[in-house]
C-alpha cells in the first residue's frame, strides 16, 4: 500500500521493512548501472554465494520459522521478532503472541 501517512505502530512498520529487506536482497535482480539483463541478486553482488541463497529461498514461503530454531538472527532481527520496539505515545504494552516464542 502506498501512502504518505506515518506508521501507527513501530513494530508493524519494522516487520514490513524486514519483509522488504528479504525481497530486496534475495529476490530482486541487481540492475544498477547494467544495460543487459542480469539474474544476480543484490546479495550475490555483495558476495554471498548463490547456492545457500537458493536452498534457503526454496523453503522461505513453505516452511514455518520458529524462534527457538533460528540460528542466524542478528540482534536487531531478534528485537523485531519479539516485537520489542515501543511505539511513541502508545498507552498499552505491545501484544506478543505466545507462539512467537516457539
Amino acid at each position: 500500500r502506498e501512502t504518505v501517512q506515518f506508521a501507527r505502530n513501530a513494530n508493524n512498520c519494522m516487520e514490513r521493512l524486514a519483509v522488504y529487506r528479504l525481497y530486496h536482497n534475495y529476490i530482486k535482480p541487481y540492475r544498477i548501472g547494467k544495460r543487459e539483463e542480469s539474474r544476480k541478486t543484490h546479495a550475490e553482488w555483495a558476495g554471498i554465494p548463490a547456492q545457500p541463497i537458493a536452498s534457503e529461498m526454496k523453503t522461505v514461503f513453505t516452511r514455518r520459522r520458529f524462534f527457538s530454531r533460528s540460528r542466524w538472527l542478528s540482534s536487531s532481527d531478534i528485537v523485531i521478532w519479539l516485537r520489542g520496539i515501543s511505539t511513541p505515545m502508545k498507552q498499552m504494552a505491545e501484544y506478543l503472541p505466545a507462539y512467537s516464542w516457539a
